[in-house]
């Protein structure tokens, strides 16, 4: 394997961990929140219960984690970018998926987890468990209420800042990955028809050596151009299917009547034989500058 082939396979490699990272990230955040949400509904559900509040303890300790889960992550996805960077000018695309969209969004739900574990400790440790006056005689009843309300303001506010957050990165990723998908669709294209071009170069190359093409290099040549038609241009179609074609076609001729008896016919096809391998060898760089616009990256 060649340097460009290692050189587009680790590129590919990193986009499809860096759509398996972007994925994994946003269902773990989603699954934390509504492991959170189950959690805080249970609780407030059960305000009257001494070990209500346990239950907080579990999206406590996993937002921690997560928070610094994530954070190393945003840190370490630097590095990828860096390398994904570098590939994409030795690879002479235009674009490549911006990575650094990642180390945002592990950024950004780092942050929101510190928020949520912040707010999850001042439920745990600020707000009685007990919230029945009966139960709980000496904490004045307003003051229970207004922590209770504290905290739901609080997630609330998380809620209503996470959304358009979310949808909005979730916007940015699909554009990105929209890319993405267009320079894939380019190098699929580009490697279709370098298969058409190297099939075409290698039949003029037969020519040029051995003067006459077999029938089995010819059936060749109709197999390997037959779906130019859908990856190239008109002008590159019309060429191959017509114009080089007729050419092979006339050599094929030639070649056989310079094979009977001497005649007069015979002086005529050896001249004519003598033009169209001329032409024929001629095309290396004919075909070259035709193709020259679909053989490219870039384009």
């Amino acid at each position: 394997m060649d340097q460009p082939e290692v050189d587009w396979c680790q590129y590919q490699q990193h986009i499809e961990t860096y759509k398996f990272y972007i994925e994994m990230a946003v269902k773990i955040i989603g699954l934390y929140f509504a492991v959170s949400g189950a959690m805080l509904s249970f609780y407030f559900a059960n305000t009257d219960t001494e070990q209500a509040k346990l239950a907080l303890y579990l999206p406590w300790l996993i937002g921690i984690g997560l928070s610094l889960f994530f954070t190393t992550g945003a840190v370490l996805s630097v590095v990828t970018r860096d390398d994904v960077f570098k590939l994409r000018e030795k690879l002479g695309l235009e674009v490549a998926p911006e990575t650094g969209v990642l180390t945002l969004l592990l950024g950004i739900f780092s942050i929101v987890l510190v928020a949520c574990v912040i707010g999850f400790s001042y439920v745990l440790w600020s707000t009685p468990a007990n919230q029945n006056l009966a139960n709980e005689a000496y904490i004045p009843l307003n003051s229970g209420i207004r922590a209770m309300s504290e905290a739901i303001h609080w997630a609330d506010y998380v809620s209503a800042i996470g959304i358009p957050v979310i949808a909005l990165i979730g916007s940015w990723i699909a554009f990105r990955q929209f890319q993405v998908s267009r320079n894939k669709l380019k190098h699929d294209l580009f490697e279709k028809r370098l298969e058409i071009y190297e099939a075409v170069r290698n039949t003029l190359g037969i020519v040029a050596r051995n003067g006459k093409l077999t029938q089995a290099e010819e059936i060749n040549y109709l197999v390997a151009t037959r779906s130019a038609k859908w990856l190239f241009g008109n002008e590159v179609y019309l060429y191959l299917d017509e114009t080089l074609w007729d050419k092979i076609v006339d050599l094929g001729l030639h070649n056989s009547i310079l094979e009977g008896p001497s005649s007069e016919e015979k002086k005529q096809h050896a001249a004519a034989r003598g033009e169209t391998m001329k032409w024929l060898i001629s095309q290396h760089s004919e075909f070259d500058a035709l193709c020259a616009k679909y053989l490219k990256l870039r384009h």
